[in-house]
């Protein structure tokens, strides 16, 4: 028996569907093949954490187009695979198809939502450039002279959101870099307190993550990532996607994300 067997009946011994003499061969080759070992191994932890904790897991909306197209991969998969596995392609299939998906996202407390690239490299910026004067291109507290400075170097509109009413000054600005994009960023100070906001193109930017929140018909997505707090939102007559992050409770940045994003709470 080779791996790509040993794979395929790897759920089957699991639910003591096969065999004596299949379970015979599974077991020899696990023998003597770590790598088949290791994934035997993390199917078992896999089926008793999704046993113990499945009654629990809430499976986001946005998953289940992916799980039916693992599920239909999967199933076009066993068609083609010789008549002997048929007998249990359709359970250990679907069985499996949903583990690969839920492996993704399992962790030991439950479900965890996906990861936002975006969000996760705003965190990332925010704290590359945590200095007592941060490397702005263009350090300022006028926004109309960022307004013209964003003029010409980026292909969306930048308005300079107005937070002096909630105590945060404009400090200055730059043009970043990350995700193979463009994206402005604005850093704002108050008493020892940075916040920055990031704002790019929309186009490309397929995902964003958290806890899902709806204000005046707009979908904001709020999450913790390293000690800080991240919002994010999906700006769709720009066309942009726009975050803010700061060292601030939740309550507090969303207030502030409502201001950036001028939607009435």
């Amino acid at each position: 028996m080779d791996c790509h067997e040993a794979d395929a009946a790897l759920d089957c011994l699991m639910d003591g569907d096969s065999s004596l003499y299949e379970q015979r061969q599974v077991l020899a080759h696990l023998e003597v093949c770590a790598r088949c070992r290791e994934e035997y191994a993390y199917r078992q932890l896999l089926q008793r954490t999704i046993r113990q904790d499945g009654a629990n897991i809430q499976v986001p909306e946005q998953l289940w187009d992916d799980i039916r197209a693992r599920l239909d991969h999967v199933e076009r998969s066993r068609r083609r695979r010789p008549k002997r596995w048929l007998h249990w392609g359709a359970l250990a299939g679907c069985a499996g198809a949903l583990a690969l998906v839920l492996a993704t996202l399992l962790g030991p407390r439950g479900l965890h939502p996906p990861a936002s690239p975006f969000m996760t490299e705003s965190v990332n910026n925010y704290i590359r450039y945590l200095l007592d004067d941060p490397p702005y291109d263009l350090q300022t507290s006028d926004a109309d002279r960022v307004r013209r400075w964003f003029q010409g170097r980026l292909d969306f509109m930048v308005e300079p959101p107005d937070l002096r009413g909630e105590g945060f000054q404009l400090v200055g600005t730059r043009v970043g870099y990350f995700l193979d994009r463009m994206v402005a960023e604005m850093g704002y100070r108050r008493d020892g307190h940075r916040l920055s906001l990031f704002i790019t193109k929309g186009h490309g930017i397929d995902r964003l993550a958290g806890e899902r929140v709806f204000v005046g018909g707009q979908e904001f997505f709020v999450k913790q990532a390293k000690g800080y707090t991240v919002v994010a939102w999906r700006d769709r007559p720009a066309d942009v996607v726009c975050s803010v992050v700061a060292d601030l409770d939740r309550q507090q940045l969303f207030r502030l994300a409502l201001k950036v994003a001028r939607v009435q709470s």
